[in-house]
């Protein structure tokens, strides 16, 4: 047996391949998010430049995130891929009524059933280390000060369940 051949149909699609280079992206928000924290409150002079790289960061993060959503799911192993495209969109939208921390806690509730792939083959494995990966990233992306002043919403104290049923939907 070679060494170059894989085991199993290749299961690459578009999708995937643009959850591999969001992934970075997402990784230079956060850490531009975190560096600027650090100094924001001083008189460093090179805040300018901190502020312009995360103003890059975060272009590039909305671009990829504009162009995973125009990518349709082509297989069943691709709909947690969306889920945290769709979730990691919400929770950067300053319009969201929802509010992130809550995503975030419902994203954990849910993770093995919305945010994991079933299997133990290659393919279910990879994209599985690949969502693991990203929900490291939104927990750091929650963890950033500017959700500091967010508000939380306890789903057990809220009268109208509509909200919930549309951020169960979204997924």
């Amino acid at each position: 047996m070679s060494k170059h051949s894989t085991f199993g149909p290749r299961r690459e699609t578009a999708l995937s391949k643009g959850f591999t280079i969001f992934l970075p992206l997402l990784a230079d928000f956060v850490e531009a998010e975190r560096d600027l924290e650090d100094i924001k409150h001083s008189d460093d002079v090179a805040l300018s430049l901190w502020t312009r790289d995360r103003d890059v960061a975060k272009a590039r993060l909305q671009i990829a995130l504009n162009a995973m959503h125009r990518l349709s799911v082509r297989l069943p192993e691709d709909r947690p891929l969306r889920n945290v495209v769709i979730l990691v969109d919400r929770m950067l939208d300053d319009s969201e009524t929802l509010f992130p921390r809550q995503l975030h806690r419902e994203m954990k509730a849910c993770f093995f059933s919305r945010f994991q792939v079933a299997g133990f083959g290659p393919v279910a494995q990879h994209r599985n280390a690949m969502l693991i990966q990203a929900r490291h990233l939104v927990d750091a992306l929650v963890a950033l000060p500017f959700y500091d002043h967010v508000p939380t919403v306890d789903l057990t104290q809220v009268d109208d369940l509509e909200e919930h049923d549309l951020l169960v939907s979204a997924f």
